[in-house]
């Protein structure tokens, strides 16, 4: 007989399903409520990302715009366009001293207002300028602020409860598209200052491990507040007996300061970012003599080579006494208004030099001894042609107009233009000082051509600016030119003819495994400043440096 089932069983199991699947359902929301949390922090996480991004760039739109203002050469296309004088003229911080910044302002229109972002400096704005501080620009402060803590922005509240000190700078407003308006980029304010030798680093503790003087023997007191200046190369505190970075003493290298730009990018969500570059003019290449070479040099006929600077000394030979006594004496005087700068060798080389003779080898210079031989001195030629075969405008000799086929020697060519020099005398002295500027001596045009390979000029050719040449040179026949010519491998000058050889200016010469530079063929080569000076052309500061500031 079956067994009767047990009803009290049954009766304990009725609900189980409908329980399973509500906790399921519970489950299942949890999940998806899960989810939907996770959608929205990815969403967040995405937007804030966004937003950040966006102020990075509008940051890094401004330092642009401020690099291009103070740009060499670059005229004011609008109001205020043209900040290089300006910069130029820009001293350290200090307190009352309005050239000690300034800054560019880019306000937008927020509900049918324009944003108050006139003053970055006043703590009571939204946009105050919360990195000033950490610039380090003296010690003890002239600014009335303090570093404060070390990854802590700049605090609203002057140094000691005392007021903030007065303005140390201008204010200009930005060119950018669509400034003042709804649709302006969204960096708020430009900061341009000079650098100072603590401007770039951060205080630990007392310590700037990134400042410029490093010298452990002796290092720079405290309350030192020199500029920074920029030799082409590196960045070195400026020198004693300077004025300022392009203020050299006599006989002194001319350098450019360097500039520290900052920027605010602030987006209405509130998002921001401050970035800070460091920008400097590369200044003007003077070499230490007439004619500088790393490999031996051969003298070899009608030469003349005078380390003389024809832009500041008016020289000519004197002579004394009679007969036997007679003599010549080279006497070089100063030029209205100018020194006459006499530091410069005719003739430099880490190899060795051949001895003058006869009397068509001439060579004069202010320095003991005139011809310095072996010396260790080596100036870099590669990094010289890098930097220059790559700036704005230099014309390659393999386009037009020249059109070379250079495998991997370039040909031989006659009555070639480098750019148009001034008028050279018909007796080869210099030209009329300061040529650039003398209207009496009609078009003239400065050049950078860079040659890829060997050269040999053969005749009725001239230039002006810098002529490079990535590989041996050879000038078989007459050449007027004003400016510096840069040569990666060796020089010769191997012979003139009816045409003569004048440089007005400087050549670098290399090295080569087989030749030597050779200095002859009727070429008379005199240094001259104003020719290496004028070598320039319009293009914004070099990038040195770049960083966020994040404390």
């Amino acid at each position: 007989m079956k067994k009767p089932s047990n009803p009290k069983r049954n009766n304990n199991e009725r609900g189980i399903a409908l329980f399973m699947a509500i906790f399921a359902l519970m489950l299942l929301s949890a999940i998806a409520a899960g989810f939907m949390y996770l959608s929205n922090t990815e969403t967040a996480v995405n937007a804030n990302y966004r937003s950040g991004q966006q102020a990075y760039f509008a940051a890094r739109a401004g330092l642009q715009e401020a690099r291009l203002r103070i740009m060499r050469g670059n005229p004011p296309a609008v109001a205020n366009g043209d900040l290089y004088a300006t910069a130029q003229a820009l001293t350290m911080p200090t307190a009352g001293v309005t050239t000690g910044g300034v800054y560019i302002l880019n306000p937008a229109v927020v509900n049918g207002a324009l944003e108050p972002v006139a003053v970055p400096w006043d703590p009571n704005n939204q946009y105050f300028d919360d990195t000033i501080c950490k610039a380090n620009f003296d010690q003890p402060s002239q600014l009335n602020i303090t570093y404060g803590q070390q990854n802590i922005r700049c605090s609203r509240t002057p140094a000691n409860g005392q007021a903030m000190a007065a303005p140390w700078y201008t204010t200009v407003m930005s060119t950018s598209l669509n400034t003042s308006t709804a649709s302006a980029l969204n960096y708020k304010w430009v900061r341009i200052t000079l650098k100072g030798d603590r401007s770039g680093s951060p205080n630990n503790g007392g310590a700037f491990p990134y400042k410029v003087d490093q010298d452990p023997v002796a290092p720079a007191p405290v309350t030192d507040t020199r500029p920074v200046c920029w030799t082409g190369t590196q960045q070195v505190l400026l020198p004693a007996g300077y004025t300022d970075c392009k203020t050299p003493p006599v006989g002194g290298d001319v350098y450019n300061p360097v500039f520290l730009i900052t920027a605010l990018g602030k987006m209405p969500s509130g998002s921001e970012r401050t970035l800070s570059i460091e920008v400097a003019d590369d200044p003007p290449f003077y070499n230490n003599s007439a004619v500088n070479s790393q490999d031996h040099v051969t003298l070899n006929g009608a030469l003349t080579v005078d380390g003389y600077d024809g832009c500041s000394c008016s020289c000519a030979w004197v002579s004394s006494g009679s007969g036997n006594s007679k003599t010549n004496t080279y006497t070089c005087t100063n030029k209205v208004g100018k020194t006459c700068l006499s530091n410069k060798y005719a003739i430099y080389s880490n190899s060795n030099v051949d001895t003058l003779s006869g009397a068509n080898e001439t060579a004069t210079a202010g320095t003991t001894p005139i011809i310095a031989q072996n010396q260790s001195k080596v100036t870099d030629v590669n990094a010289l042609i890098n930097r220059y075969k790559s700036q704005s405008g230099a014309v390659n000799a393999t386009q037009p107009p020249y059109n070379y086929s250079c495998n991997p020697t370039c040909g031989t060519h006659s009555g070639q233009s480098f750019g148009t020099p001034p008028l050279f005398p018909s007796d080869g002295s210099a030209p009329s000082d300061p040529p650039l500027n003398d209207p009496t001596l009609g078009t003239q045009k400065q050049q950078i051509t860079y040659v890829p390979g060997n050269l040999q000029i053969t005749g009725g050719s001239m230039g002006n600016g810098i002529l490079i040449v990535d590989g041996d040179l050879d000038i078989h026949g007459g050449l007027q030119f004003y400016g510096l010519i840069l040569v990666r491998g060796v020089v010769k000058f191997s012979g003139g003819g009816s045409d003569k050889t004048n440089i007005f200016g400087s050549v670098l010469a290399g090295m080569s495994s087989v030749d030597d530079t050779v200095l002859g063929g009727s070429a008379a080569i005199h240094y001259d400043q104003c020719a290496l000076g004028g070598n320039s052309t319009p293009a914004p500061p070099r990038l040195i440096s770049s960083r966020e500031i994040e404390y």
